[in-house]
């Protein structure tokens, strides 16, 4: 027999295919798609994937050029070695001065870390420190304002964490970790990187977060509308999902 769980994922699954496809797109996959096209533009050059964890997503992307060497920067020494996308490791907190020399990157990507920072401000710093004339970073993050992230500042760590488990079991041990959301809503984050010396190229912003209800799915129809309204609107502060990409000005010294 069904369970309530699978009954209720159901239902959400059947309603998201009905939803419209510009809607729904996984701004993961634009974030995948930018990395491969800035990363077909380099002959050859040096990658930093922060947060880089378990796996770099990055790296398969860029895997049509050898030549470019990813080097992935963790605080966690041990997921750092289970990674097996990895050229090269570095063990050091995103949020204090890199172990890095000056201008020596043409690439800095980031998925899902900017709001687990506690210093913003360090971490956009030390981008255009080590980025190289012309070269890019690509970041992607939750918004501040998404109804998900306000209920993850306003729990308590121990029930985010159980519900996280209950609503996506199979990241269990991913998910969970302490989120500030410094500077992750529209005008926040370009301000930050401006502010920065860096040039805010693009900016993509995803509305549709009602799959963290999909296990419930009245839950899921009453944010599914909500989303709706939002993304129509074009309301870019109440963006559940940003994806940012920047660059070093090629004259800047």
């Amino acid at each position: 027999m069904p369970s309530f769980r699978s009954i209720n994922l159901a239902l959400s699954a059947g309603l998201h295919w009905r939803l419209p496809k510009q809607f729904t797109y996984p701004l993961a996959l634009a974030y995948e798609q930018t990395i491969m096209e800035l990363g077909a533009s380099l002959d050859s050059g040096l990658m930093l994937d922060v947060g880089a964890g378990l796996s770099t997503v990055a790296n398969k992307s860029l895997g049509l050029n050898g030549a470019i060497g990813v080097i992935g920067m963790d605080i966690a020494e041990d997921a750092l070695h289970t990674n097996t996308d990895l050229d090269y490791r570095l063990v050091a907190d995103a949020c204090k001065t890199w172990p890095l020399a000056d201008a020596s990157l043409d690439m800095i990507v980031s998925r899902s870390v900017i709001e687990h920072l506690a210093d913003t401000g360090t971490f956009a710093r030390e981008c255009r420190r080590v980025l190289k004339p012309g070269g890019f970073g690509v970041h992607l993050m939750p918004g501040r304002n998404a109804p998900f992230a306000i209920l993850n500042r306003l729990l308590p760590g121990s029930i985010s964490r159980r519900l996280l488990d209950w609503i996506f079991p199979e990241k269990k041990e991913l998910l969970g970790f302490p989120a500030y959301y410094q500077n992750c809503t529209f005008p926040e984050i370009v301000r930050l990187f401006g502010d920065a010396g860096l040039t805010v190229e693009r900016v993509y912003c995803r509305y549709y977060q009602s799959t963290y209800y999909a296990a419930f799915f009245p839950a899921y129809l009453a944010f599914v509308a909500y989303d709706l309204v939002v993304w129509k609107l074009g309301i870019k502060r109440l963006s559940s999902q940003l994806m940012i990409v920047i660059s070093r000005d090629s004259s800047a010294n």
